[in-house]
């Protein structure tokens, strides 16, 4: 609903949709939040003014697993590094 406000109220803003994160404490549900990440992109190819910033991907070492560093104590919320990682991603799709 929120985009169709955007789209129909003010057309030529673009919306950028973050994809879930992946954390150490919720790495039990990444089936769920990887198939919520695949709907997302797919919106967003089919979508004018609309772009997907995956953030999952950058969040994963080489052999698909979470970085541990970039999370606080409760490897849940992310530190410095894990917003870091965001700014690149996001960054790159900003004017």
């Amino acid at each position: 609903m929120l985009i169709d406000r955007i789209q129909k109220d003010l057309p030529e803003t673009k919306v950028v949709l973050i994809s879930p994160k992946p954390s150490v404490a919720r790495w039990h549900l990444r089936k769920k939040y990887q198939k919520l990440n695949k709907k997302l992109e797919r919106l967003c190819n089919k979508t004018v003014n609309l772009e997907y910033a995956d953030v999952w991907s950058a969040m994963l070492d080489e052999e698909g697993q979470v970085f541990t560093g970039i999370f606080l104590d409760d490897n849940l919320h992310m530190n410095k590094k894990g917003y870091a990682i965001w700014g690149e991603v996001i960054g790159e799709l900003l004017p």
